[in-house]
């Protein structure tokens, strides 16, 4: 046997031939597999060797002696990471993973394009009705045409928990098929988040589906407008006298799991990007992800315009004008829903009317009245997010911001 062999095994099955092909192209990793049934005293030795485990997400599938938890890393000496094969990890126990030093990753995205396919048809066997249109056709009882008229779904709103790989994608479909409006709530999403572009590719594909004005040259200015990137503000995509301050974390700044990650991706052969937001930087690459925080204040709208703009005589700001939120993710969602509907429409064709724009917590409203079209804008304020403890593995691969492993 060679030196220096890293082992992997997994049970059963994997999620796609094509870990078999990536692993065949690399001599130095011998990989075994497993069943549910196979013996201890064989799965022993491949147990013990182990560098990485690459483990189903579904614990139906799996038997639970392979679970990755206490018991089964503790025979285990060498394992460095346990991969799962999904999104989900409900087959590893993190917090046993995180005690022993064994880094938790995943493989989210890979079944997106497929769910969100499902998502859509779904929707529209529940517009059409055509689930019951089915069964009264083959009960013999569908009499009346008309008694089975579906809805269009043309334009209408609809509403997504989580802006995941799933969520961001029905999104797009939505809109470009249907033309609909899409909310969005995710509890995740965080200034890290909002510091780092999408890929120029997926804006370019959007305007394809018919979002008019949202291709990557029609957005590129508005993204180097905004921004005073401190790291790259000499490059021509990055602004250099916005009011949004980018950065990027310091390596001195990295949680020991996030340096091991980002070490890990580059020993495979990822592709290094010192910008996340730079334009060959969107596939394939580790980078540390970009920021908007400065001075430890997050540059959110509040900050960076409003504050700005509080002076202006045309700009009135009034507290309490729309029902209070419990302090919870899902109020937050209520409240800026509230808002929207608060805010009646202004004008009539080119000459403002007084309207009212909202109502208080006692049901006193005001009246809005202006020479020329104005604009009212509702906000809820921002509330603490619900977020997972220490140790817990997140979208992506593991818990924390300094780094961002892309691929597609």
């Amino acid at each position: 046997m060679k030196d220096n062999v890293k082992r992997v095994f997994y049970v059963r099955q994997i999620s796609h031939p094509c870990y078999l092909e990536i692993i065949a192209q690399r001599p130095e990793i011998r990989l075994d597999k497993l069943e549910n049934d196979t013996a201890d005293a064989a799965a022993e030795p491949i147990i013990t060797a182990a560098h990485a485990y690459q483990i189903g997400s579904a614990r139906d599938e799996l038997n639970a002696r392979f679970h990755a938890r206490r018991e089964l890393i503790a025979r285990m000496p060498n394992l460095l990471v346990v991969s799962t094969g999904g999104a989900g990890f409900d087959t590893v126990n993190v917090t046993d993973c995180t005690e022993a030093g064994v880094l938790v990753v995943n493989q989210s995205g890979g079944n997106a394009e497929a769910v969100a396919a499902h998502v859509l048809a779904m929707m529209l066997a529940l517009s059409k009705q055509i689930i019951q249109t089915n069964h009264a056709l083959r009960r013999g009882s569908m009499h009346d045409r008309t008694s089975f008229t579906g809805s269009d779904v043309n334009g209408r709103t609809i509403g997504i928990v989580g802006i995941g790989n799933v969520g961001r994608r029905v999104a797009e479909l939505c809109r470009g098929l249907f033309g609909m409006q899409v909310i969005a709530c995710d509890p995740y999403l965080d200034e890290a988040t909002i510091a780092a572009r999408g890929a120029p590719f997926d804006f370019d594909r959007w305007a394809s589906m018919g979002a008019t004005g949202w291709s990557w040259k029609d957005v590129l200015p508005y993204f180097i407008r905004i921004e005073t990137d401190l790291d790259f503000a000499d490059q021509p995509i990055h602004g250099d006298s916005g009011p949004i301050v980018i950065q990027r974390y310091k390596p001195e700044s990295w949680a020991p799991i996030n340096r091991v990650m980002y070490e890990s991706c580059v020993e495979l052969g990822v592709r290094e990007t010192p910008d996340l937001n730079g334009l060959d930087a969107h596939a394939g690459v580790i980078g540390v992800m970009p920021h908007n925080r400065y001075k430890e204040v997050r540059l959110g709208t509040l900050v960076t315009y409003i504050r700005a703009a509080r002076k202006r005589p045309n700009l009135t700001i009034r507290a309490s004008a729309v029902r209070p939120a419990s302090r919870s993710t899902a109020s937050a969602c209520s409240t800026a829903r509230t808002s929207a509907r608060s805010i009646r429409p202004l004008s009539s064709g080119h000459r403002a009317t007084p309207r009212t724009i909202a109502r208080g917590p006692e049901g006193a409203s005001r009246t809005a009245r202006s020479r020329a079209d104005p604009a009212s804008i509702a906000a809820a304020a921002p509330v603490p997010q619900a977020r997972p403890p220490a140790g817990t593995a997140r979208r992506g691969g593991c818990e924390g911001t300094t780094a961002d492993a892309r691929s597609r």
